[in-house]
């Protein structure tokens, strides 16, 4: 395993238009043209029929909480704020909720943000005994089960498995009213300038810091405790759409300066990006496949690539890109998701003796 600084440049479209008038690039503005650093580690691997070069960001270094700093947590959203303005997406609503939503994520409730929809390590590090048995089981289940799984099949199984659940009417409502009470100053400040950035960001956080002591931490409200469960969770899945933007502009730089192929390039869209699809029931609409995850980062992908038909599933979809070996490969990661809900249980089971 090797580790290596990946420098991504992003230039804001006034720089672009002053190039192509005069020749030359502004460097006194700094917002304008902007260099982050991301360290990934990286290391050759066998995926069933080939070989690629995998490139990931230690998990340990993307979720901050109250008393963990995560090093690559800040340079990843400062880094996607920069990518909308430079693609003059940052006044789009649901951008700019995504933007004030990740920037709550070292303050939210974690572990009830799971509990909506789970994606907790279910062993210690240095477990490998449990791990092995898990491994060993999913295996056993891959190799037994080789049909296809559409997309809409695939996002249906995997919501009703691990979450999130469905609430009625009078909880969409509050939802509604508290998230307009929390979000909708921040993007009016948004809107009005991007200089406004930090004040956003400071009244976001405010309101929700005075809702965690006036809410999360009373024995009654727990109506509104729900709602701060889901708003938890929704600061999640929003960095991973920031995570997801980075990795789209991170993999054009490896393509170019560290040799990533064709195959290379389809595992990380498919690993690290926020992968959608159309909508039947909603014309013109798209749905999140995994709702908000990414299959890099959550638990039930690491086991499945742990296993040789893991492996040879996602090999198999990066030779033939077609339609029939991603739904084997769907059909693969949602028995992953099936059997992470059956260790997380007995997890939880065994924790409770």
């Amino acid at each position: 395993m090797q580790s290596d600084q990946i420098h991504l440049l992003i230039t804001q479209p006034e720089v672009l238009a002053t190039f192509m008038t005069t020749g030359t690039l502004p460097g006194a503005d700094q917002r304008l043209q902007r260099v982050y650093s991301f360290d990934l580690l990286h290391q050759p691997v066998d995926l069933g029929p080939c070989r690629i070069e995998q490139w990931w960001i230690d998990r340990g270094k993307l979720y901050p909480t109250r008393n963990l700093d995560a090093p690559m947590y800040g340079p990843i959203l400062n880094a996607y704020w920069d990518i909308c303005r430079s693609e003059s997406t940052q006044d789009d609503p649901e951008v700019q909720e995504s933007f004030l939503l990740a920037k709550l994520l070292p303050h939210i409730r974690s572990q009830k943000a799971a509990q909506v929809f789970l994606d907790s390590v279910t062993h210690q590090r240095d477990d490998w005994a449990s791990k092995k048995e898990a491994a060993e089981e999913l295996e056993a289940m891959l190799s037994q089960s080789k049909k296809p799984m559409s997309t809409e099949e695939f996002h249906s199984h995997t919501a009703d498995v691990l979450g999130p659940p469905h609430y009625d009417d009078g909880s969409r409502d509050l939802y509604d009213e508290m998230a307009e009470q929390l979000l909708g100053h921040g993007r009016e400040l948004l809107s009005a300038s991007d200089s406004y950035a930090d004040e956003a960001v400071k009244a976001v956080r405010k309101r929700w810091e005075d809702w965690l002591t006036n809410i999360g931490r009373r024995h009654s409200k727990e109506q509104q405790k729900k709602i701060l469960d889901i708003l938890s969770y929704e600061s999640k899945a929003a960095f991973h759409r920031a995570y997801s933007a980075v990795w789209t502009k991170l993999i054009p730089v490896l393509e170019k300066y560290h040799g990533l192929d064709k195959r290379g390039t389809r595992f990380h869209r498919l690993w690290h990006t926020d992968r959608v699809h159309a909508c039947h029931e909603y014309p013109n609409q798209y749905a999140h496949l995994f709702h908000g995850h990414i299959f890099g980062l959550h638990p039930a992908s690491a086991a499945f690539m742990s296993t040789p038909t893991g492996k040879k599933l996602i090999g198999d979809c990066l030779l033939d890109d077609s339609q029939e070996t991603y739904e084997l490969l769907l059909n693969g990661l949602d028995l992953a998701v099936y059997h992470y809900m059956y260790v997380y249980n007995q997890y939880r089971e065994d924790r409770r003796k």
